[in-house]
């Protein structure tokens, strides 16, 4: 389909981005590494997991490698 084309599938009144206007949504994204794009993708699957990986680092702030490690191991989503 072209951009800005007829799409059956869509809703009725809904029309269908430009080119242009895809590219300008998108453009800011390409300044960033894919690698933190990727990581960007994947949390705004799981937004609820963020906050409790969140919620989860603010409680145990203080707890540094062995005992963050234990901490993660005993946490129901860990």
């Amino acid at each position: 389909m072209a951009a800005g084309g007829s799409n059956p599938t869509q809703e009725p009144g809904k029309t269908a981005f430009k080119a242009e206007e895809l590219e300008q949504l998108v453009a800011p994204i390409a300044l960033y590494p894919d690698s933190l794009v990727a990581q960007a993708l994947m949390a705004s699957t799981y937004p609820l997991d963020i906050v409790h990986a969140a919620r989860f680092a603010k409680e145990n702030a203080k707890l540094k490698n062995h005992q963050l490690s234990e901490a993660l191991k005993q946490h129901p989503r860990g």
